[in-house]
């Protein structure tokens, strides 16, 4: 019929010619960051894969290094590695040194052998106590709409006072406040179902909105955010951080998010985020009120949406046409499910690899409530493989790819 075998990125060859290094190692220090003055542990261990075991490299030449965030060398030791594949020592931090991230080296093989290189950074930083904090206070309010004429309507809004205030007392007066508002996913908590998740388990965020501001004679600044209608489906809450800069320029930040609690909650069982081709699944269902009480009855809607990929082109602003992957949700499959006693069930099958969102919704007095998942179906590196052959050569419809444990295989 035509149809071919395609094997994933593999090759037949002769002999391996990508070879795998028969040592691993680690370097660390026991904290991130460190005051000057302080003195710094560092400690590097290595491993190697001989004859089918794992031993310690003993004897083996490793060189560390620190450089300084200028680049300069500030340490630079020869070590043999002991029995137990280690060599460790210390390094003190004047406190003349500057301040910011150093990195430390290790280059470690045999004398007349390649070397391998390893390295790792701290922070060196002066710890300075802050002197002012900040508050955030979250209210939801209503008021007249006027964006229609002649019609009486209402819209939500989300009332954010920001207050700052010295640790000595006092408000933090006439300071530069900056803030931003995001809308992000949200889960909600239900008492007795801690096997269902209810709301988004999403990680995409939203940007709504951003400003800079001044606070006032009282150290406070009120700010208004409407609120938008996807919050009362009971997926996306808001989330607002602001800091606040005193009189010598030293940040206080603080964040707090706007989750409302819906009438209503859609609640999916758990499941694994990462499955393979022919994924099949009951997924069990759950809608209670918020008071966490099964409805009797009802309707949910169930819709599959599948993460889609599109080549197009774009013109830049010098006028010249770039080639790029877009990337989008479209909707698959849609369907209809009975709800009995607060309780549902809809048979999942994913047989395609890819990225995919389900969702089921409750429509109730005119208002809609839903949760959604997220699935991850075959391998992330087989997706981007199949992009790059796409532009390359082009694919017919009786093409079978195949993927296997590994690129190359000794004839």
């Amino acid at each position: 019929r035509g149809e071919r075998l395609k094997p994933f990125a593999v090759k037949q060859v002769d002999h391996l010619t990508e070879k795998v290094d028969p040592r691993t190692a680690y370097l660390f220090t026991e904290r991130g960051i460190y005051r000057p003055g302080e003195t710094v542990q560092f400690k590097f261990f290595a491993r190697a894969y001989e004859d089918h075991k794992i031993v310690s490299p003993t004897g083996d030449e490793a060189k560390i290094t620190i450089i300084n965030p200028r680049q300069d060398i500030l340490y630079s030791k020869e070590f043999k590695l002991n029995e137990f594949g280690t060599c460790h020592d210390s390094f003190h931090v004047e406190k003349f040194f500057t301040s910011g991230t150093y990195t430390i080296k290790a280059e470690v093989g045999k004398q007349g052998g390649q070397q391998a290189s390893y390295s790792r950074t701290f922070l060196v930083q002066e710890y300075k106590r802050p002197r002012h904090y900040v508050t955030l206070s979250l209210k939801p309010d209503e008021r007249a709409a006027k964006d229609y004429v002649g019609i009486q309507r209402k819209e939500d809004f989300l009332a954010v006072d920001v207050k700052s205030q010295y640790y000595t007392g006092g408000p933090v007066k006439h300071a530069k406040v900056r803030w931003k508002a995001m809308l992000t996913p949200v889960t909600h908590k239900v008492e007795g179902f801690d096997a269902f998740t209810f709301g988004n388990d999403d990680s995409e965020t939203l940007f709504l909105e951003s400003g800079e501001a001044l606070t006032d004679d009282k150290g406070v600044l009120n700010l208004t955010i409407p609120l938008d209608a996807r919050l009362l489906t009971g997926m996306y809450g808001v989330n607002i951080s602001a800091t606040v800069l005193d009189i010598d320029g030293e940040p206080a930040t603080e964040v707090a998010t706007y989750q409302p609690k819906p009438l209503f909650m859609v609640g999916i069982s758990k499941h694994p985020d990462q499955v393979q081709n022919g994924y099949a699944t009951p997924l069990r269902l759950a809608v209670v009120d918020r008071d966490g009480k099964k409805i009797s009855q009802g309707t949910l809607q169930a819709c599959i949406m599948e993460k889609k990929y599109f080549y197009t082109q774009k013109r830049d602003d010098a006028g010249t046409v770039n080639y790029l992957w877009e990337e989008g949700w479209m909707k698959g499959l849609t369907s209809q499910i009975p709800v009995k006693n607060g309780e549902a069930v809809f048979d999942l099958q994913l047989n395609d690899f890819g990225n995919y969102l389900i969702s089921f919704t409750l429509e109730e007095k005119a208002q809609k409530y839903t949760s959604q998942t997220s699935f991850k179906v075959g391998w992330e590196q087989y997706d981007e493989w199949l992009r790059q052959q796409s532009r390359k050569e082009g694919r017919t419809s009786s093409e079978v790819l195949l993927s296997t444990a590994k690129k190359e295989f000794r004839t």
